[in-house]
């Protein structure tokens, strides 16, 4: 039986991050941006979803058109930034870069409407850290005025505008978590409220809707009480006040409730998500002013949205759900009030909201949620029949939940198609997956290693015209080899000297003989050991070379120019890296060290100034950023401007991405569950990141052409959900 191991890396990151930050200044940063209008030159485009960056810790999606131009566009709500983001659609699936307005403290929630008569929609935010909603009005032009507070309940946390006593004026119900009450403000139409109602519900509401219950036009309340486990019922009495709230039990922690005709009987029913109970309660109306016991319905895990439309066009009402485990739900409805089994997508971390609207205007429904962990939206475009645009994810974990982290893309069987290799550290084994003739996997084989295999690369090392691959071993301090047979299996060899926790690897011919030698990075004694091959599938222990603390990762090239192989590790302790240049006989040089930024994690090498020279890339997964470190030729490097890029960048790679002839960086962000594309400007600059939706917890990433049509495609290692990634890259041809 095969166990997990799991491996703190993470708060071993966040420790040295918080005792280094003080220590450590910031370069400039890369100033290039994104042109508003994409135009071709500068566009990027995968088959996955977007992820596009907001606010800290975005808490609220709407829909609505802001700038009336037609186009739905986005706005957002910032718990950690005070703020509210607008995103301004382009049409077809993308968003402009977001502008931020200022609200008051900790808004955690919107809602939409003319609360002015000026026919320009508003926003409305509910604060939970001021005890007020702010009113944002807007100018028609996807532009807002200043923000302008009224005083509600304690810790208001859901808002939703309608017009509760039919005078043609919206008002606004807002849900008091702190108070166990909703607050019902009376709108003047001119943007101001009045008459506020305090009205008891249950405990601890997280949220608030308006519906029509009996179907009469006199709008009522349906309000998630998250500490009580029930919705209260509050049926309007069309002149801005309500009758005695009606609690109804539902599963535990409500934290939210959409409105939706779940049996056909023309009445409007409830959907609620559960936050504990992983779970969508449906309450179905009995017709006679009540409803009847609620019926339940998995969901993923800890659902802290839920929405209602028809996702599949079938004219049945169907259910999404968002929560914690980073994954949509769609639940798709009988039409009885039963559902499905739900359909799971993936999207950014800690996703807290959904909405549903056509982004893109294909007559698909399709998919927004504000990410509280990764600060930004992921869209997912429909494709109908409630299916969205996702990576392929290809499942290499050999029990679930064991962590992958390294990953090759070769011809293992010499078939002339593209295999894939992973290392699974938790199963101690390396998964193959044979590739097929038209771009698609075979399921995954499993090649038994040593203890936590951390990297792994593929060469001929006994010259019998097979590629063999070599494993490191961070757990049993050794190097596993896999030659190639004759029959296409692999026969294992290990080696166990002068290893002490290795963690990343090279290969390359480092003494000029003609065979394949290996640099292990070894984690625990701070060097580069150096086995030089013998062409048998053996090899020579040769010396090692000091660097700097806790080396993660190494890439290797011809730094100055002298035909010799030269070494770069990124270290992650002492936040920088080290230059190994090589005397062309498996020695080196004293290493060169160059400070980079927080906990550097991987680095590459490519040409990002078109100078003829190997510059280096570094992402810095404790800055959330990545160095950039432009060759001379001579083995000196001169520090540019570092660029932004997603949460917790863990591996990066560079090539031609779009086709423009200048070399581009994919960014895999760990904490984002996403890859950031940083285009090149060919002068060592690169453009804002372009983020694209990957499984959960992206690490490893390498550049291949999985299907053969001459474009640079990616394959991202997902160490959470134990998956690989495919982003097949969609990018039009010049």
């Amino acid at each position: 039986m095969f166990r997990c191991t799991i491996i703190s890396r993470r708060v071993l990151s966040l420790l040295i991050t918080l005792l280094c930050a003080v220590l450590l200044t910031a370069d400039l940063w890369c100033t290039a941006q994104a042109a508003m209008d994409n135009p071709a030159e500068t566009y990027v485009s995968f088959i996955t979803r977007r992820d596009f960056s907001v606010g800290n810790r975005p808490r609220s999606v709407v829909l609505g058109d802001f700038n009336r131009d037609g186009v739905p566009d986005l706005a957002v709500a910032n718990e950690g930034s005070n703020s509210v983001s607008i995103l301004l659609g382009r049409g077809d699936g993308t968003f402009q870069e977001a502008r931020r307005i200022s609200v008051d403290i900790n808004p955690c929630a919107l809602t939409l409407g003319d609360f002015n008569g000026d026919n320009f929609i508003d926003i409305v935010a509910a604060n939970a850290g001021s005890n007020t909603v702010s009113l944002v009005l807007g100018n028609g032009d996807g532009s807002f005025q200043k923000a302008v507070a009224f005083a509600v309940g304690t810790a208001p946390r859901s808002v939703t505008a309608a017009d509760f006593n039919r005078d043609g004026i919206l008002d606004l119900a807002v849900a008091n978590s702190g108070s166990n009450t909703i607050s019902v403000l009376m709108g003047t139409g001119d943007g101001t409220f009045q008459n506020t109602q305090t009205l008891a519900v249950g405990t601890s509401p997280r949220a608030v809707i308006a519906v029509d219950f009996a179907g009469d036009g006199r709008l009522g309340l349906a309000v998630a009480n998250s500490g009580s486990n029930t919705v209260s019922v509050l049926y309007g009495n069309g002149d801005g006040t309500f009758q005695n709230s009606m609690d109804l039990a539902v599963g535990r922690e409500p934290r939210s409730i959409a409105a939706g005709d779940f049996n056909g009987d023309n009445r409007m029913d409830l959907a609620v998500a559960n936050w504990r109970g992983d779970s969508v309660s449906i309450l179905i109306a009995d017709g006679h002013g009540r409803f009847n016991p609620e019926q339940h319905f998995p969901v993923g895990d800890y659902p802290l949205s839920v929405i209602a439309a028809d996702f599949d066009g079938d004219g049945k009402m169907d259910v999404a759900t968002v929560g914690q485990e980073d994954e949509a739900s769609i639940l798709l409805g009988n039409g009885d009030g039963s559902f499905q089994k739900a359909k799971e997508f993936d999207l950014g971390s800690g996703p807290s909201s959904v909405v549903t609207g056509d982004f893109n205007g294909d007559g698909h429904l399709d998919l927004a949620t504000a990410n509280a962990f990764s600060n930004n939206i992921s869209v997912l475009l429909g494709l109908g029949h409630a299916e969205f645009q996702q990576a392929l994810n290809l499942k290499v974990g050999r029990v679930a939940f064991c962590t992958s982290n390294s990953i090759i893309a070769e011809d293992l069987n010499g078939d002339g198609r593209l295999d894939l290799a992973v290392t699974s550290i938790g199963a101690n084994s390396v998964s193959v997956l044979y590739g097929n003739s038209d771009g698609s996997f075979q399921p995954a084989q499993y090649l038994d290693v040593g203890v936590l295999p951390s990297a792994l690369v593929a060469a001929d090392f006994n010259n019998d015209g097979k590629l063999d691959m070599a494993v490191v071993n961070t757990g049993s301090h050794s190097l596993t080899l896999l030659l190639s047979t004759e029959s296409g299996a692999f026969e294992r060899r290990d080696m166990m000297e002068y290893m002490l926790e290795p963690h990343s690897m090279a290969t390359g011919d480092f003494n000029g003989d003609g065979q394949a030698d290996l640099a292990i990075v070894n984690w625990g004694t701070n060097d580069v050991l150096m086995l030089l091959g013998r062409g048998d599938g053996t090899f020579d222990v040769g010396s090692s070379f000091g660097v700097g603390d806790a080396p993660h990762a190494v890439t290797i090239g011809d730094f100055n120019g002298d035909g010799k192989l030269d070494i770069a590790t990124a270290n992650w302790v002492s936040h920088n890296i080290s230059i190994l240049l090589g005397n062309g006989d498996g020695s080196f040089q004293p290493a060169i060290t160059i400070a980079v930024g927080l906990s550097p994690h991987a680095i590459t090498t490519g040409d990002f100034n078109g100078d003829g020279k190997l510059d280096l890339a570094v992402a810095n997964a404790g800055s959330d950023d990545v160095s950039i470190l432009l060759g001379d030729g001579t083995g000196n490097f001169r520090i540019a401007p570092r660029c932004r890029v997603g949460v917790r960048p863990e591996a990066l790679t560079a090539a031609d991405f779009n086709g423009d002839g200048i070399i581009d960086l994919a960014v895999s962000n760990e904490d984002a569950n996403d890859v950031s594309i940083l285009l090149g400007l060919g002068d060592g600059t690169f453009l804002a990141p372009v983020d694209f939706g990957t499984g959960h917890g992206a690490t490893t990433i390498i550049t291949t052409d999985i299907n053969s049509d001459g474009k640079p495609d990616l394959a991202i290692v997902n160490e959470d959900s134990s998956t690989v990634s495919i982003l097949i890259n969609s990018t039009p041809n010049k």
